[in-house]
């Protein structure tokens, strides 16, 4: 019986970064594919936890990539501007566009003041 999973992180800031050294404490649990508007956040997180995660700056890449079985997002909830819309919005979206393309998803969130 195979006990990997796979995930896909959405947000590689600080708190995204606090997800990604929880998820490597669990036993199969392997990170494919990290995503950020920033992109280089993807790429110093990848580096800082000697990931073999593929990089993406827009989630839809990320999602049509197909290259994990869950997705977390970490994003802030909050009126701040991302990916070209509203974060909050954008946390929505990234959870329907998760599932409709039949991921599992965690849709994490924290109050943050921008």
């Amino acid at each position: 019986m195979n006990n990997k999973l796979t995930y896909g992180i959405i947000g590689c800031g600080s708190f995204g970064c606090t997800h990604i050294e929880s998820l490597l404490t669990i036993a199969g649990a392997e990170i494919t594919a990290l995503c950020d508007k920033h992109i280089e956040k993807c790429y110093e997180a990848k580096e800082k936890y000697s990931l073999s995660a593929d990089c993406y700056e827009n989630y839809e890449d990320m999602l049509n990539a197909k290259k994990f079985d869950i997705v977390v997002v970490v994003t802030n909830p909050v009126n701040c501007l991302s990916f070209g819309f509203f974060q909050n919005i954008v946390n929505f979206s990234s959870c329907q566009r998760s599932a409709h393309f039949g991921y599992k998803f965690f849709f994490v969130t924290r109050n943050v003041d921008c």
